[in-house]
């Protein structure tokens, strides 16, 4: 009797159906997971051009003679 080699057709089709159901399963997934991380990225973009600014000028302020006079000008 001859070894046989290979897969059989219903292997075959059993392996594609499991792909397939993990396909059904990840595809979502990684979608709504880049859509998050894509919206993730715009807020960190943004807070990290407006933050610098105020740092710098919270730093001044903070440090500053001139800044004292000028916030009790203000007041």
């Amino acid at each position: 009797m001859k070894k046989s080699v290979g897969f059989t057709l219903v292997e075959f089709i059993i392996v594609l159906v499991m792909i397939g159901i993990l396909g059904v399963i990840a595809i979502p997934i990684y979608k709504s997971r880049t859509v998050k991380n894509e919206a993730l990225k715009v807020d960190a973009y943004e807070e990290s051009q407006e933050m610098p600014l105020e740092n710098a000028l919270e730093d001044y302020l903070q440090g500053s003679d001139e800044a004292v006079l000028v916030n009790e000008k203000q007041d």
